[in-house]
């Protein structure tokens, strides 16, 4: 399922009081008569009452009326002219999340600090001085700086914007927001489209012949079917002996997802995904964005559900899947692999992200 987003600017009317309109491109998918809705604002979810209007406009777009409660909420969090993104999660509930103006930061690491372990004037106008100290004081610590809204870690920064840049060890790193096309989701079962092989072939892998003692003993008539179709009847049986056959995250529900064609998609080097504007996992690719994303994450082949197959591919798009509203997605074009390889390791151990870390460790998330 994709969910659609709505980016609106905040004009005078909708700042001083507390509503908005939707474009055409949106207006399909929010209730197609007047009545009540609801609108849950900001990272913390905080949710509100609200009501779609059907005849406010001459074209019959939608005008989402949220009151004082919206209206607080927007000059609380918002300046005039700032935008808000909107994502449309069912017809009649809709999630707002602002839009950062700007996603600079600096990451200070004991081969890249400013001089006298001071940060410049320019990074610090915007932030409390106890901020300002406490850097000064770790020159070792991750440090965020950004100009509207001062952060304290770099996963609390906003990741709402085109784009964000990263300073390590000397070295410049911009990434670029890209979009990504959700295709479909809740994919179950995948593993039981597997059936190029019976399980006497996959038996007579070094992987899976372990398991030629349990299937003899258990399961002497199933030599010849083809494997997929065997592990799934046993699933639908209440065993859970298939899952001695796949890795730990290859019986997880999937989306379907790509990266479309652009400016950016035939470059290799860093990528990074968001969560909500979080950032939760840095990754590198040596092949072109565009393949690692659409032949890697975005698909799950049934053959990487199996113990031999690409047990991180599958536990990434699980987790995209559960997300896949408030997932975002940014690349950095790099030319030289032995360069992505060491930014993307001193990035990862200094921002330690989130599912990088779970996976690392085989941790749910």
């Amino acid at each position: 399922m994709t969910v659609p987003v709505y980016t609106l600017t905040l004009h005078k009317t909708y700042y001083a009081k507390g509503f908005f309109n939707l474009g055409v491109d949106v207006e399909r998918y929010v209730r197609k008569d007047s009545g009540t809705a609801v609108l849950f604002l900001g990272n913390s979810k905080t949710r509100i009452e609200a009501s779609v209007d059907r005849n406010a406009n001459q074209n019959g777009t939608p005008r989402i009326l949220g009151g004082a409660e919206l209206r607080n909420w927007l000059q609380r969090n918002c300046k005039l002219g700032d935008r808000v993104n909107v994502h449309i999660l069912k017809p009649a509930e809709l999630w707002l999340l602002p839009v950062s103006r700007s996603a600079e930061l600096s990451v200070n690491s004991p081969r890249c600090q400013p001089p006298n372990n001071r940060l410049q004037r320019t990074e610090v106008d915007n932030v409390p001085r106890h901020e300002v100290q406490r850097a000064a004081a770790e020159p070792g610590r991750l440090d965020v700086i950004r100009t509207a809204v001062p952060s304290t870690t770099f996963e609390q920064l906003a990741l709402n914007g085109d784009s964000f840049s990263v300073s390590v060890d000397g070295v410049q790193l911009l990434f670029q927001r890209v979009t990504l096309s959700f295709l479909g989701d809740g994919l179950a079962h995948v593993f039981g489209q597997k059936n190029n092989k019976t399980v006497a072939e996959t038996l007579s892998h070094k992987r899976y012949a372990k398991f030629s003692a349990m299937i003899a003993r258990d399961h002497p008539d199933s030599l010849k079917k083809p494997l997929g179709d065997f592990l799934l009847g046993l699933k639908r049986k209440g065993s859970t002996s298939y899952k001695q056959f796949l890795n730990p995250y290859g019986d997880a529900a999937y989306c379907r997802f790509r990266m479309e064609r652009g400016p950016l998609s035939s470059k290799k080097g860093l990528y990074c995904y968001g969560l909500a504007g979080r950032l939760v996992y840095i990754g590198r690719s040596f092949d072109p964005f565009e393949k690692r994303v659409n032949q890697g994450y975005g698909s799950i082949h049934p053959k990487n559900c199996f113990l031999d197959g690409q047990a991180t591919n599958c536990h990434l798009n699980a987790l995209i899947a559960k997300n896949m509203p408030v997932v975002s997605f940014f690349v950095c074009p790099l030319d030289d692999d032995p360069t992505i390889s060491q930014l993307e390791r001193k990035l990862i151990q200094l921002c330690q992200p989130h599912w990088n870390i779970a996976l690392k460790h085989g941790q749910n998330v």
